[in-house]
């Protein structure tokens, strides 16, 4: 079919036209549907078959393969080899290859669009059984999918940016590239986390809090654990830089483990909790922020407000995933633009698959707080010295907030930072997870400007526990400088 597909192309680009499917043929106006009829021979009244099949489209373009999707990244990431010796070129290709290999292995040569839920559950199992009998490492199979996402075929943040333009109005994606992107992205974004989790999954932790004074508020930073970061979900970055930023920050080359925090404040009289982790979706490598609570003495129904700076599960999942909102007295603050691109069910059913389950748990999330749900606008005065500041980018309505404590300042900026190694000194570099990367990475650039000027305080979700500090102008960049420990 493939070879049938390119001789059709060829001989139509040979009689000096574009091969259109036959869909697309019959929307051409009338006078360019006669040109090409003219031009298929007709020797003895008789129209040549290929002649007429390359110039009207009938020959149906092959659905792409896990192995053809291999083959045309070759193509798609030549930048990515330019300079690079046979040598570097072979260390370059050879992980590509083994990790498309093993998927095919277990799943088969599938089509891209036919890879089902089920398929991704046989890999993941496969991997885990692996990890279980000791043949190889945690680490070794994270890599292996991060390798089967980031080099064999375009990455899912392609689905992503899509789908965020212009905040969810005018909403389009191409259905081939959303189908060659989905299956795979929900490897790379749903299993890949859980491989390291498994392998520390009977690990004890002790409790992970600390408290801040901000002024006349208390904010308590509390850990739901980590994730692993691969140089794979990056995008700006080759690997061997990633594992180069890593080495300047006294980390191992590889994922890098970036911390998932929440934070509580208390002005005296109520209790507001900024983001509300994982809960037990995401492996149990997370899911830890209610045993922190617990550690300090706070029960989630003694929580008087939810503050979510975006409907990410790791922001949010502690509301869903027991299936009731432990937080039964307190109220959902969430930015309206948030609410609308999530709950939108449009977008939802234009989104790639592997990305689907986001709108869910973000829906699931805002419907458990019913007539409790308050959504605001930039620079909404969100009481108790809080002021809501939308940061877009990373999602639609992505938000930090802003707390002032009389006599200081904090800004709590959510997931302006992923890969604080990488992210300080690069801040173009943007993960697959944002909707929309061009305008993350200008907010980004932005808020360190502001932050870094004012010599403003910040806290945030995905920055080495407590995730207290400074941002500072380093060469290029910037840096980060965590915030000395309070005594006393």
């Amino acid at each position: 079919a493939g070879a049938r597909y390119e001789a059709a192309r060829d001989l139509a680009r040979a009689r000096g036209f574009r091969y259109l499917d036959a869909g697309a043929v019959a929307k051409l106006p009338v006078e360019d549907v006669i040109e090409r009829v003219e031009a298929i021979p007709a020797p003895a009244n008789q129209p040549d078959a290929l002649e007429a099949a390359a110039l009207l489209g009938t020959v149906p373009e092959p659905r792409i393969t896990v192995t053809k999707a291999l083959e045309l990244y070759w193509g798609l990431a030549k930048e990515k080899t330019l300079g690079k010796s046979e040598d570097q070129l072979r260390r370059w290709e050879a992980p590509r290859k083994k990790a498309v290999k093993n998927f095919v292995a277990v799943v088969g040569n599938k089509e891209i669009a036919n890879i089902t839920r089920d398929n991704m559950l046989d890999f993941r199992q496969h991997w885990l059984d692996r990890i279980a009998a000791g043949e190889v490492t945690a680490n070794s199979a994270n890599k292996d999918l991060i390798h089967l996402v980031a080099g064999s075929m375009p990455p899912p943040s392609i689905g992503c940016r899509a789908f965020a333009r212009d905040q969810h109005k005018d909403f389009a994606m191409n259905r081939r590239e959303m189908m060659q992107t989905s299956a795979l992205a929900a490897v790379g974004a749903g299993l890949a986390p859980a491989l390291p989790a498994f392998a520390a999954a009977h690990a004890a932790a002790l409790p992970v809090a600390q408290r801040f004074k901000i002024g006349d508020l208390t904010v308590t930073a509390l850990s739901d654990g980590y994730l692993p970061i691969e140089p794979g979900v990056m995008n700006g970055i080759e690997a061997d830089e990633f594992n180069e930023f890593a080495a300047q920050a006294y980390r191992a080359p590889g994922p890098i483990a970036t911390g998932v925090n929440a934070f509580l404040v208390d002005d005296g009289s109520e209790l507001t909790l900024v983001d509300a982790g994982t809960g037990s979706i995401m492996g149990p490598q997370l899911g830890q922020l209610f045993a922190q609570l617990e550690a300090v003495g706070v029960a989630p129904d003694a929580v008087t407000r939810v503050i979510a700076t975006h409907l990410h599960p790791d922001h949010i999942g502690g509301v869903v995933s027991g299936g009731k909102n432990p937080f039964t007295n307190a109220a959902l603050v969430v930015s309206q633009a948030e609410v609308d691109f999530w709950t939108n069910a449009d977008i939802k059913a234009g989104a790639p698959e592997g990305v689907q389950g986001f709108f869910d748990v973000a829906a699931g999330a805002v419907a458990a707080f019913g007539d409790r749900l308050t959504t605001v606008e930039d620079n909404a005065d969100l009481g108790s010295g809080m002021t809501a500041m939308l940061m877009p980018g990373h999602t639609p309505g992505h938000m930090g907030v802003m707390l002032d404590g009389s006599d200081t300042q904090l800004l709590v900026w959510g997931d302006i930072v992923h890969v604080g190694p990488v992210q300080f000194a690069r801040p173009e570099v943007t993960i697959a997870f944002d909707t929309d990367a061009e305008m993350a990475a200008a907010t980004r650039a932005r808020v360190f400007d502001m932050v870094a000027t004012d010599r403003l305080m910040v806290a945030g979700a995905h920055i080495s526990f407590p995730g207290f500090g400074y941002v500072e102008r380093a060469g290029e960049g910037f840096a980060w400088v965590p915030a000395p420990f309070q005594y006393g």
